[in-house]
């Protein structure tokens, strides 16, 4: 797989921003139903659709919302789905299929992101297909239902980015699973690894759950591990 680093830093400074009251020359879309919140931001040749995270208690009423909903013919998680779903039509008023399209997001943004990717899938403007569409998420939990069929290979890129320690990303386990065709794993013996073995990444795991919640904010784990990213180990 090909990494493009510069992509990557960019999508993790935006999903860092997200958090903020707006990001520098972006569009802010807001839900007052479910206080979902996404920013649009158009650069040359590109434009980045950026998820907030989880930062309101109605934020987690929708993490909580474990059951499986159908989007665009794939099970995936209720809250996510029905959250995405309360900014989708407004998104998709500032997208241009001829464009690429990169979506990103940390945490629950993450998932948001994920929802937003699969329902571009086939999704045409005017007559015209997205066909070239980037998912880069940051923490992201587990969003769609465990299935041995691909659901995201109309995707140029699936990449989710996974610290050791946090387990958002592991969660919920009960009917999803993982579901990005490629993975950074930033290790808790403080290398980068890329696409790591199930095994590798559960004896990495081992000892290290105190770290568990600090390794999940983008400015004290995915900002300064991005930064210095380093993929020269892969397992």
């Amino acid at each position: 797989m090909s990494i493009n680093h510069k992509l990557i830093k960019k999508c993790c400074v935006y999903a860092t921003e997200s958090y903020e009251e707006d990001i520098p020359s972006a569009t802010r879309i807001d839900s007052k139903l479910t206080s979902t919140t996404v920013f649009i931001r158009r650069e040359r040749g590109m434009d980045f659709v950026i998820f907030r995270g989880t930062a309101s208690a109605r934020d987690w009423a929708t993490n909580l919302m474990v059951w499986p909903w159908r989007v665009n013919g794939t099970w995936v998680h209720a809250g996510f789905a029905l959250a995405q779903r309360s900014v989708h039509k407004k998104i998709m008023k500032h997208l241009n299929p001829k464009r690429k399209t990169v979506i990103v997001g940390h945490s629950l943004g993450g998932a948001l992101a994920y929802v937003t990717a699969l329902r571009l899938k086939n999704k045409k403007i005017n007559n015209k297909k997205f066909k070239c569409l980037h998912l880069i998420t940051f923490g992201k939990p587990n969003t769609q239902v465990i299935s041995k069929k691909q659901h995201m290979e109309h995707l140029d890129t699936n990449l989710s980015v996974v610290a050791g320690s946090d387990l958002v990303t592991l969660v919920p386990k009960m009917l999803f699973g993982a579901d990005a065709k490629n993975m950074i794993y930033h290790g808790n013996d403080g290398k980068d690894y890329l696409n790591p073995t199930k095994d590798f990444r559960d004896k990495d795991r081992k000892g290290y759950i105190k770290e568990s919640i600090s390794d999940h904010f983008m400015n004290t784990s995915y900002g300064p591990r991005m930064e210095n990213l380093n993929l020269e180990t892969t397992r």
